[in-house]
């Protein structure tokens, strides 16, 4: 299948799907597997402490021997539950270490590999929350609703304090959780303007045929740039869709065992509708990068 036949095809399916689909409200955002075990961390901390843990946890969120679902978020919020709240960055900083340290399991072939990965993880922890990057600082002591402005300028200010590609996967997926720590704040609409979708294993498995495309600095990789153009059709018809509601509908969707099932149990999507998205998908896997 060409490009276009691709976006066309998979587009038309999924602007059928009415709004509160897109739109999960905080109770359902709380039921889903990564903030099961957050406990009261969202009320016991400063507003502006709970969005600067949830950068650092998008930052970090990768290379984990488990599904992130498993082996990263229940052990951070064990970690962070167990703890006081913290009164300033290096505070933070203290907390999280033991997790990216010796709580969390790396994926790695053998001990040596896994050891690096932790590594790496503790560097990219001290490298954002040091007291050199002045990005968290600003973070600590700005008001959410600021923040759901600044979110895509937040993401480009990540690439740099992190020396990556903004199209990086853990770069782009740090905006996604800070949007999901405005949403369960109680601010539920933020700038996402720009800010591409996380491409990482999930997304490759929905269009195969674009997986060896990956991100250069400046440049999306075929994965983003497909669902970009995706969304830019979809937003004709739904202006309030972003790429943060895009990516919370892709990730269960790819992992769930029914996909039929899991689609019919949403409101306004019925069997002929759910019929229409499985094979919209199922075209997809064939869409040849143009």
């Amino acid at each position: 299948m060409d490009w276009d036949s691709g976006i066309d095809r998979i587009a038309r399916a999924l602007g059928r799907i009415p709004w509160e689909v897109w739109h999960v409200d905080r109770a359902k955002l709380l039921e889903r597997p990564a903030f099961k075990d957050i406990g009261d961390t969202s009320d016991r901390y400063p507003p502006s402490a709970f969005i600067t843990l949830m950068a650092m946890a998008g930052l970090n969120d990768y290379q984990t021997e488990d599904k992130a679902e498993i082996g990263y978020w229940p052990p951070l919020w064990k970690q962070v539950t167990s703890k006081n709240v913290p009164h300033d960055i290096s505070e933070l900083e203290g907390i999280l270490r033991p997790l990216y340290g010796e709580m969390i399991t790396y994926r790695g072939k053998d001990a040596r590999e896994k050891e690096r990965q932790r590594k790496i993880h503790v560097k990219r922890l001290q490298t954002f929350l040091k007291a050199n990057s002045s990005l968290a600082q600003e973070l600590w002591s700005m008001q959410p609703d600021q923040v759901a402005v600044d979110l895509p300028k937040l993401w480009r200010r990540f690439a740099t304090t992190m020396d990556q590609g903004p199209y990086a996967k853990t770069i782009a997926y740090a905006p996604k959780t800070i949007g999901n720590a405005l949403h369960i704040l109680g601010l539920d609409s933020f700038d996402y303007t720009g800010i591409p979708i996380p491409s990482d294993y999930r997304l490759g498995n929905l269009t195969p045929q674009l997986k060896q495309s990956r991100f250069t600095n400046d440049t999306p990789s075929k994965i983003q740039e497909f669902w970009a153009d995706v969304l830019s059709i979809m937003q004709q018809l739904e202006g309030r869709i972003s790429t943060y509601h895009l990516d919370n509908f892709l990730w269960p969707y790819e992992g769930a065992h029914d996909k039929l099932s899991w689609l019919e149990e949403s409101p306004g999507i019925d069997e002929a509708l759910s019929r229409q998205i499985v094979d919209a998908f199922k075209a997809i896997e064939e869409v040849r990068p143009r």
